[in-house]
């Protein structure tokens, strides 16, 4: 058996949130780390403690983040260099989110990953080819008010990449550095 402990709290919404972790002593698939329950040689994250990242600012070297796996977690931006799968609702109802940054070997985004999210967030990708994306990764084109920064020679790409396209007339190049 995985020697892991999951405690669940029922959400208003009725659906299983996940809240808070404790991974027993001497397991050796999973760890915490900073609050971020992920496996051991931390290329997957699960969840995390929404007490311990509350306010934080989260820079991960996961390969893929799970579905759920921030939900309503309050952080306040996110690195993810090496994502390569970002799970349906991963970010999901994140008001406090104002700054995401995804390197550049991201391949799939699930749907609402980002939805309900700040709607003034910038959000950068530095994936050459639009990754797939599903419909509202960042909620209605109408609510989402940010920025979506793209590498240069893709901006025409992501512009007509399907799901991406409701986000056209917010997806720039990424601006040079200083």
């Amino acid at each position: 058996s995985l020697a892991v402990s999951i405690f669940k709290l029922t959400a208003t919404n009725a659906n299983q949130t996940k809240v808070s972790f404790a991974v027993e002593e001497g397991n050796v698939a999973f760890k915490i780390k900073d609050g971020v329950l992920m496996s051991a040689d931390e290329k997957t994250v699960y969840g995390c403690n929404r007490a311990e990242v509350k306010g934080k600012s989260l820079t991960l070297a996961a390969e893929t983040i799970m579905g759920y796996a921030f939900y309503s977690a309050e952080i306040t931006s996110v690195e993810l260099p090496n994502a390569v799968t970002i799970g349906d609702r991963a970010f999901y109802k994140i008001p406090t989110l104002t700054s995401v940054k995804i390197g550049d070997k991201c391949t799939t985004f699930g749907t609402y990953v980002f939805n309900g999210c700040n709607a003034t967030m910038t959000f950068t990708i530095e994936t050459e080819t639009p990754p797939t994306i599903g419909m509202s990764t960042f909620g209605t084109a109408t609510a989402f008010k940010g920025k979506i920064y793209v590498p240069t020679a893709s901006v025409d790409a992501y512009k007509v990449a399907k799901n991406w396209k409701t986000y056209a007339k917010v997806i720039e190049a990424i601006p040079a550095a200083e």
